[in-house]
């Protein structure tokens, strides 16, 4: 589901894909998977923001950084606590550049 939402999401079919995500979502919770829950959460984000929904947006962003930060605790040294970071930032940077056009502060929204 994830695959197929990132290939309508691509293609522009944005309705298509955020069922998809959705879907792929609620799988997935229900199989306690945070990496794909992080994808789905965060793709649904940049779904909002394609949308100019900002407000559901950063909530999406948000939601995918809690799931980050929580995977981040279970690493126990430093390097490969930073290297942890390589493949999730999207969530964070999305989620700054819009509080940057709204003026607030990155975990303010």
């Amino acid at each position: 589901m994830l695959g197929q939402g990132h290939i309508r999401f691509r293609a522009g079919e944005d309705d298509v894909a955020e069922k998809c995500y959705r879907e792929a979502s609620n799988l997935i919770t229900e199989l306690r998977q945070p990496e794909p829950q992080r994808v789905a959460i965060t793709n649904l984000g940049l779904l909002a923001e394609r949308h100019g929904d900002v407000k559901t947006a950063q909530k999406y962003y948000l939601k995918a950084i809690e799931i980050i930060e929580l995977g981040r605790r279970s690493v126990s040294h430093e390097d490969p606590r930073i290297s942890y970071f390589g493949r999730r930032l999207t969530p964070y940077e999305r989620l700054a550049l819009l509080n940057c056009h709204e003026g607030t502060l990155a975990l303010d929204s």
